[in-house]
This record gives structure tokens, sequence and C-alpha cells, in this order.
């Protein structure tokens, strides 16, 4: 499987992410080869807007962003979800930060311009 991180038309990276809500703590999963998204845990329960919220900060932490630069573009209500990273990153900056946040990054992760 790859995980597959894009560039939309208007220059913001698109990241899918699976959420499960109402866990012990706030992390990023270790990823696998299995993975198609990158998976998130947060506390908050899927209950207005919590957990999205969670999921929006736990990133916006994890890549040393400012919150309003995360946004949940597509999935509010379900456990996928498109995240919309509103940065000017070449796609060489985005793995780096990327790899930085996830602990590195293995080779079938792709980021695409």
């Amino acid at each position: 499987m790859v995980i597959s991180v894009r560039k939309d038309k208007d220059g913001t990276w698109i990241i899918p992410v699976k959420v499960q809500p109402k866990s012990a703590q706030d992390r990023v999963l270790p990823l696998s080869a299995e993975d198609i998204e990158v998976e998130l845990k947060v506390s908050a329960p899927a209950d207005k807007g919590e957990a999205n919220a969670a999921v929006v900060a736990l990133l916006a932490e994890q890549l040393n962003l400012p919150k309003s630069t995360v946004k949940i573009i597509k999935g509010t209500t379900t456990r996928q979800k498109q995240v919309a990273l509103v940065v000017p990153w070449s796609p060489e900056a985005c793995r780096s930060h990327l790899a930085q946040a996830l602990s590195a990054l293995p080779e079938w992760f792709q980021v695409q311009d």
C-alpha cells in the first residue's frame, strides 16, 4: 500500500488521515507498509467537532505549524478525512516536515507535486 500526499491545484498539501477518537492520548501512530492513511488517535470524542479540533491541533503541533494552516477539507463526520496544509512547501520540504513529524518516512510514502 502507499500513503500519497499530494499538492492540490491551489497549492495546499492534502494528507489522507484516519482518526480514532476517545483514545487514551493524542498521538500519531507509526506508519506500516499496509497503511493508506496517516493514523491518528485523539482523546476527544467524536461529538460536536471536538475530535476534528483535536486532529487539527495534533497535526499543527507535530508539524510545528499554526492551527490556522491545518484544515479538514473532507470527512468531517467520518473517521477517514482529508487534511489540507496551507503552506508554501516544495515537495522536498513537505517530505522533510512530514518525516520529522512522523519520526521518519518509509520509501513507499509518496509526496506528489
